[in-house]
């Protein structure tokens, strides 16, 4: 069985006992790492206890395949229910799954803990086959599910935020979720015993705000202000600090969304700035006068041109094995270069 990212929470809180295979994958390694531990918990009264949970790596099981099945129905010596991890489980598991699926009800919770596992795998498809066993995916968190993650995140310190902080924040961290739990945890070790427990922007600026984020911010800027030569430069810093090309390329997709949803309004008689204002989420006041007059360039027309080509420059990254730093200067570089053109005709 599958989980779909509505039911995952409540499947946290509450792990259906039937279930007695969790396999935890994702391209979010941080997040993978929290939910697993999460899982974990609840299986095993300590997820310490070396007696009660037994780890062991995929190169074992690939060596002996019937090793994952027979822990799986071993009992606890002090009684209670052990859980059996496997760390960095792939496709060349599939032989020790299969034989662990052949057991009725295993004496133990068995989790699994994958990175990205491609619809094609093995694993993952035997797991999502089976009834007594659920697959759990843990894609990077973006757009409102980022904010919503983030907002949790910070109740966990005694913490709120105004709209406008919570995109802020998601502006800066998110890429993955033990790095945007590291964000807020520092944050709240800055506020500390504040009684006015809301974050205010300069919290954020004082503790969160870093070079990586600012310059990515500043290369997206230049491609919506169609500055192509400008965009060059920023690419060649976001990629000699070892920026992917895909997060590049999905952060200029994310502000070409919230342009398009503005100039679609601007285009039915708003005006530009009051269309700025009244943004929801709130854009951080210091980047609403670059929007201001990017509704001044981008007609919505020339920005579903702009995120059509965004999409096939990460298909191409992902699919084609082409240089994706390439791909990916060439694709925000003739992006630029649009509304430029647009412009002068």
């Amino acid at each position: 069985m599958k989980l779909d990212s509505r039911r995952i929470e409540a499947f946290l809180a509450n792990p259906d006992p039937a279930i007695a295979v969790v396999l935890v994958f994702g391209p979010d390694r941080g997040l993978v790492a929290e939910r697993l531990a999460r899982l974990l918990a609840r299986a095993v009264t300590d997820p310490n206890d070396p007696f009660a949970v037994t780890r062991i790596e995929a190169v074992e099981l690939e060596r002996a395949p019937a090793r994952l099945a027979e822990e799986a129905q071993a009992y606890a010596l002090g009684g209670g229910r052990r859980a059996v991890v496997v760390r960095d489980a792939s496709d060349r598991i599939a032989r020790a799954l299969a034989l662990l699926l052949e057991i009725p009800q295993p004496a133990a919770f068995v989790l699994l803990e994958a990175g990205d596992l491609p619809a094609s795998s093995k694993l993952r498809q035997a797991i999502e086959r089976a009834r007594q066993a659920v697959a759990l995916p843990c894609y990077r968190e973006e757009g409102a599910a980022l904010v919503r993650a983030i907002a949790g995140l910070l109740r966990q310190h005694r913490l709120e935020a105004d709209p406008e902080v919570l995109e802020r924040l998601a502006a800066h961290v998110g890429a993955d979720r033990a790095l945007t739990r590291n964000e807020i945890d520092k944050l709240a070790v800055y506020i500390g015993d504040r009684p006015e427990r809301r974050v205010r922007l300069e919290d954020v600026e004082a503790v969160v705000a870093d070079a990586a984020p600012l310059a990515m911010e500043a290369a997206v800027d230049a491609v919506l202000a169609g500055r192509p030569l400008e965009v060059a430069r920023h690419l060649d810093r976001l990629f000699a600090e070892g920026e992917a090309p895909v997060a590049i390329l999905r952060r200029t997709a994310h502000d070409v969304r919230r342009l398009l949803d503005l100039a679609t309004a601007v285009a039915s008689g708003i005006d530009p700035r009051q269309a700025v204002e009244a943004a929801h989420p709130p854009i951080f006041y210091r980047r609403r006068p670059m929007f201001e007059a990017a509704l001044r360039r981008w007609s919505p027309r020339l920005l579903v041109e702009a995120l059509t080509r965004l999409q096939e420059a990460e298909r191409l990254c992902k699919t084609t094995g082409l240089p994706d730093r390439t791909i990916c200067g060439q694709q925000l570089v003739a992006i630029a270069g649009l509304v430029r053109s647009a412009t002068t005709d």
